[in-house]
């Protein structure tokens, strides 16, 4: 596995726009009381997010 350079995220752009949309679209979105709830909510938009 090759991992990119600390402090570069420009050098993986998918990804960087990836965790910028799951933090905005999910994280930020939602108060996760629960590990449970977080179980349930986050498997929810990742198959949301890819149809």
């Amino acid at each position: 596995m090759k991992l990119i350079q600390a402090g570069k995220p420009t050098r993986n752009a998918y990804i960087e726009l990836f965790n910028g949309k799951f933090r905005g679209e999910c994280i930020n979105e939602r108060w996760f009381t629960t590990l449970a709830y977080a179980r349930v909510v986050i498997p929810a938009w990742r198959q949301d997010y890819n149809e």
